[in-house]
């Protein structure tokens, strides 16, 4: 799961920079070999959501991302395979080191589009683990079963709001405005090769 796209124009917290400089030391002094390199091969933003085509230097992997999110907010990304093939969405919330995670594998999920809750919600996985860098993370995500009735949602609305129930009060934690979505998702399948109205193929 790749949850900092290169070229998405987010910036990384310190203490994440700090391990992506010292990351592929650490793997050589264990023997271990790095994770693939990420090569942006296109950049295209409309309204509030950015695409990206990305590849995986060396074992000729590509993939699009559509996204949004940044400046204090959590990201929400799409992913897509080439032809179509093993699509997610995938929600990263905004956490920091010392602070409580904004999500837990106790949580139920919420989605909120245009106020109304989605029946997306109940779906929603959550994963807890370390990230790319090695940091503790949390994010929660929709397999490629599900990823076609939630872009219809969201080339649908307007305003994606997504938050945790617990012991049944509901805590908003990120909002993210649809402007600019349908015209990313479309880019993302002219560059990616798949139908943007089908349902995709699972790993």
């Amino acid at each position: 799961m790749y949850r900092i796209a290169a070229g998405a124009r987010a910036a990384l917290a310190p203490s994440r920079v700090l391990a992506a400089l010292l990351l592929p030391g650490l793997l050589a002094l264990a023997g271990a070999a790095p994770a693939a390199e990420r090569r942006e091969l296109a950049y295209w933003e409309h309204g509030s959501w950015r695409v990206a085509m990305i590849e995986q230097v060396g074992v000729d992997i590509r993939q699009c991302e559509v996204f949004t999110g940044g400046d204090g907010n959590g990201s929400l990304r799409i992913t897509v395979g080439e032809g179509g093939s093993d699509a997610a969405l995938t929600w990263l919330p905004v956490w920091f080191r010392g602070m409580e995670q904004p999500i837990t594998l106790d949580d139920e999920m919420v989605l909120l589009l245009d106020g109304q809750e989605s029946p997306l919600s109940g779906a929603m996985e959550v994963f807890e683990g370390p990230d790319e860098y090695g940091e503790p993370s949390v994010d929660a995500s929709l397999g490629s079963a599900d990823v076609p009735e939630a872009v219809r949602a969201l080339r649908a609305g307007n305003v994606l709001v997504a938050g945790a129930r617990r012991e049944g009060a509901l805590r908003v934690i990120d909002t993210w405005l649809l402007d600019g979505f349908t015209a990313a998702w479309l880019k993302a399948s002219e560059w990616c090769g798949f139908d943007p109205r089908a349902a995709f193929r699972a790993p």
